[in-house]
């Protein structure tokens, strides 16, 4: 017996609750707290603000977000940022360490209140309207925060509390693909099978829209083939609309429609990423004799270069483009496409570049 005449079981089920009390006001799927129009906290009941989205039913995106800017002090972390994204769409939103990408995430979800700017997230507000938004997304954070003393079966059973649409057997055909063992505890649990579980807590009430914040960091090559597998599997059969962050620029390529690249906070590129890698090329060419100045390339920059041999980048290829270097009848001409990682590199190089000058 347990102090107080309590078994472990009664005991284990009152923290339960009481833990479940305490994430009320985080964003794991629960009721959260709302604020007013003047500013006062009120719980906000699941109904609010079901007539303004029905009005936005027919939009086509999923996200939009118009002018957005958070300052902290002196630091600017996301400037003028304004991106969309389609209904049914993967946004892969890219960029190096520092850029924004988690910043502009947590403001599209509602924890944390933009300095100037709009968000509306599947037709809501995320600040007015959190507790019926976190209902219809499914959301990974970057650092995988979870109740360490919970078993697996337990922690999804305290998940689905929180959600009226949670599928049972689809959750459970998740766990038994990604071969979680539901009687392990969480804590007990190594740093890839954590990442599963978070996927699956994510997903398991089949949400509208999947938010993921560099879902497969610090995992390594097996882990995180089976989680982007995961992600594809929810793309190709239900046609849910996701949005992610990444610094593995070969995940982004092999999933994302569209690609976002940011860098200390600003949009450098916002494209399909068909047509983001058919704008892009790397132009080489072995001059004969007579070599141009820079300057007098257009539409192009110098990659590299050693004597005669030069690559040039340009992100807005046309076949009329070479032109100027047919002016000069070069020994050889070659035009090459790039990978979204070279493309992402050259973008924030020439990005540093221009702040330089």
């Amino acid at each position: 017996m347990l102090r107080g005449g309590e078994n472990r079981h009664h005991r284990k089920g009152r923290t339960a609750e009481n833990h479940r009390r305490a994430c009320r006001s985080r964003f794991d799927g629960s009721v959260s707290f709302g604020y007013s129009s003047q500013g006062s906290r009120n719980l906000v009941s699941s109904t609010h603000g079901t007539c303004k989205r029905k009005e936005r039913t027919m939009n086509r995106n999923s996200i939009q977000l118009q002018n957005l800017t958070k300052v902290f002090r002196h630091n600017v972390a996301v400037h003028n940022l304004s991106l969309k994204v389609e209904v049914g769409k993967v946004y892969g939103l890219v960029g190096d360490n520092g850029a924004g990408k988690t910043t502009t995430i947590k403001m599209m979800l509602g924890l944390l209140h933009p300095t100037q700017g709009m968000i509306e997230v599947l037709g809501y507000d995320p600040w007015r309207d959190g507790p019926n938004l976190k209902r219809l997304v499914g959301y990974v954070s970057e650092k995988r925060e979870m109740y360490g003393w919970m078993s697996v079966e337990e922690i999804l059973w305290f998940n689905a509390q929180f959600y009226e649409t949670w599928d049972e057997r689809y959750a459970d055909e998740i766990c038994r693909k990604m071969e979680l063992p539901k009687i392990a505890k969480v804590k007990q649990l190594s740093r890839g099978m954590r990442a599963k579980l978070a996927l699956l807590l994510a997903m398991g009430h089949r949400p509208e829209l999947l938010i993921l914040d560099e879902p497969s960091s610090g995992l390594d090559a097996i882990v995180r083939r089976e989680i982007l597998e995961n992600i594809i599997s929810v793309i190709q059969t239900e046609g849910r609309t996701v949005f992610f962050s990444s610094h593995l620029l070969d995940e982004v390529e092999r999933i994302a429609d569209h690609v976002g690249i940011i860098s200390r906070g600003q949009l450098l590129k916002d494209a399909p990423l068909e047509v983001l890698k058919e704008k892009s090329r790397r132009i080489r060419v072995v001059w004969n004799g007579n070599m141009p100045t820079t300057e007098r390339l257009h539409n192009v920059r110098l990659m590299q270069g050693a004597g005669k041999e030069e690559a040039y980048y340009t992100d807005d290829f046309r076949e009329d483009l070479l032109d100027q270097f047919k002016a000069y009848q070069p020994k050889c001409l070659e035009v090459e496409t790039l990978s979204l990682e070279e493309i992402f590199v050259e973008t924030i190089r020439a990005a540093k570049e221009s702040q330089w000058r």
